[in-house]
């Protein structure tokens, strides 16, 4: 499988909002889901108003988060397999009990 170019181009609200959508994850806790867990907020450890705001074009994506999000879309990752990528990397680093 060939690797996807990477885009570090700013990303526009709209993309951040159909990215998470392909991801199947909501903007934040309060949208279409009682799950926390399936939130970007949630899953990229920033605050659900931040990013609503994201959504809503208020504030820039940061381009590591942009950039991200792209190799997750790229990937066609699950909300199940960045939680658990998330997880593992908390465990190896002792940031978090086993």
């Amino acid at each position: 499988m060939k690797n996807p170019p990477l885009d570090f181009s700013p990303m526009a609200p709209e993309e951040y909002v159909a990215d998470l959508k392909a991801l199947g994850l909501a903007v934040s806790h309060a949208d279409k889901t009682r799950n926390p867990r399936r939130s970007a907020a949630y899953l990229f450890g920033f605050s659900p108003r931040e990013s609503r705001y994201y959504a809503s074009g208020r504030r820039q994506i940061p381009h590591a988060i942009a950039a991200l999000i792209r190799i997750l879309v790229a990937l066609h990752y699950t909300p199940d397999q960045i939680a658990s990528a998330g997880t593992a990397s908390a465990q190896e680093s002792g940031s978090c009990p086993a």
